[in-house]
């Protein structure tokens, strides 16, 4: 008698743990998939606006002519961007062209055009990056006229400068 009901007890203590363990499967299961839901949600759409905007979006180089060779050569060598979508504008006749672009490279000195008629000639959802040397925008004003656009950038550095065309391009609509 006492054999038979350690063999029961035997018994229901093993399905008991078998069902606890089938229970922590299920959970850990339910934990990876909603893990994994949440991961995806959050990674997935800055990937996909980047790729789109890798892809699609046109950055034009505002600048004098000598500048805006480096800087299109420097965007180039990155092989980040798709060449077919970079353009410059280095005359006065082109200005129109700005409507058409997403995000603009502006060099602040050496350029024919003026920070104010570039912002306010741009599209309301393009971006800009303002490239100046360490201290040369001196004028408040141009500093005040910058805040009132939003994706708007100054950039200092050249390797800086790749990072935020490459931020802008994700903030911007396609």
């Amino acid at each position: 008698m006492f054999k038979e009901d350690t063999h029961l007890s035997w018994q229901v203590l093993n399905a008991l743990v078998e069902v606890v363990g089938w229970l922590i499967v299920v959970f850990v299961i339910i934990t990876a998939i909603v893990t994994f839901v949440a991961w995806a949600k959050g990674i997935l759409k800055p990937l996909w606006r980047l790729g789109l905007g890798l892809s699609r979006k046109k950055i034009t180089v505002i600048a004098g002519q000598e500048d805006s060779e480096s800087l299109i050569n420097l965007i180039n060598s990155s092989h980040i961007f798709t060449k077919k979508n970079i353009f410059k504008i280095v005359s006065r006749e082109d200005i129109e062209d700005i409507k058409k672009t997403n995000v603009i490279l502006f060099r602040y000195s050496g350029s024919s055009f003026t920070l104010k008629e570039v912002l306010e000639k741009k599209h309301k959802d393009s971006a800009i990056v303002v490239y100046a040397n360490p201290g040369e925008i001196q004028n408040n004003k141009d500093w005040k006229l910058m805040d009132e656009y939003r994706n708007v950038s100054v950039c200092n550095l050249k390797g800086r400068l790749l990072n935020d065309l490459l931020t802008l391009m994700m903030t911007t609509k396609l």
